[in-house]
Parts: C-alpha cells; sequence; structure tokens
C-alpha cells in the first residue's frame, strides 16, 4: 500500500534491546512476511506491468493490447 511504509532507525527504540542475531532474525521475519504478503496479493505481476507501462511511456511507445506478453 504506497504510503504505508514506515521506516524504523536501528539506533532507536527497542532495536537497542536486542543482539545483532536477534535483529537479523527479526529482520529476515519481517522481509519473509513482506515476500509471502506479495506473492499472495500478485504484486509482483502488477508491478511488472506498471514497470513495461512507464518504460512505453518513457521509450514514447504505444500500449500493447491487454494480454499480450512482450519480452524485450
Amino acid at each position: 500500500v504506497e504510503g504505508s511504509l514506515r521506516i524504523v532507525r536501528d539506533d532507536a527504540g527497542i532495536w537497542n534491546r536486542l543482539t545483532s542475531e536477534d535483529a537479523a532474525i527479526a529482520v529476515n521475519q519481517l522481509n519473509e512476511s513482506a515476500r509471502k504478503h506479495i506473492m499472495e496479493n500478485g504484486l509482483i505481476r502488477q508491478a511488472e506491468e506498471n514497470f513495461l507501462r512507464r518504460l512505453r511511456e518513457e521509450a514514447g511507445q504505444p500500449e500493447e493490447p491487454p494480454g499480450k506478453d512482450r519480452w524485450f
């Protein structure tokens, strides 16, 4: 969800109470949760479509018809 990203500084708050190993485990768990969310919600395909649309806009090319896959 755009605008919902929150950055937590590593030198403030609860992170100070964690060992570097604890912090690494926590970050890995957050990354895995994010990957799962991306896969379950089709965000990869949406990102690919947005990328190709923007690339075509920058290149000045018209959009491809829906459903047509094209590799560059």
